[in-house]
């Protein structure tokens, strides 16, 4: 069974604690609904599932202000150059074979990141669960960028 993501209830978002002369002033977030992937359910043995790339259109992303937006889509990501970030993933651990209804199961989700043209493995840790006809995911990504 295909699963789509869905823009409407689809996001993606990243939070950086910003710093003024050394000093740390706020967390800033940016968030967008620019997200795509598709997840195939295997009916009878929902461990066997694939995930397949998710992308995620970076020159979207926008945060409570426009000049941060604007210095983080130039300086930082060129998203004018490398608008798409994407997970590519090689394994899905952590799905039952026989899943029950409304109940979350924690997975973790190894592959490869690419973004700003780099690729990277990378390993992600969230929850799904089946709830009707929809399939719920909640994956929190953690990268740390280098000072420079």
């Amino acid at each position: 069974r295909l699963f789509r993501f869905d823009p409407e209830q689809s996001t993606a978002s990243y939070s950086v604690k910003e710093e003024l002369a050394g000093k740390k002033m706020s967390t800033a977030v940016g968030t967008t609904s620019a997200v795509s992937g598709d997840v195939v359910v295997d009916g009878t043995d929902a461990s066997a599932s694939v995930l397949g790339t998710v992308v995620v259109d970076v020159h979207q992303m926008r945060s409570d202000n426009a000049l941060r937006d604007a210095r983080l889509q130039t300086a930082y990501l060129e998203s004018h150059e490398y608008p798409l970030a994407e997970f590519t993933p090689d394994t899905v651990d952590g799905l039952p074979k026989e899943p029950v209804a409304d109940k979350w199961y924690p997975v973790t989700v190894s592959g490869r990141l690419k973004v700003h043209g780099l690729t990277e493995p990378s390993t992600w840790k969230g929850k799904v669960r089946l709830q009707g006809d929809e399939l719920e995911v909640k994956i929190d990504v953690s990268r740390r960028r280098k000072k420079t």
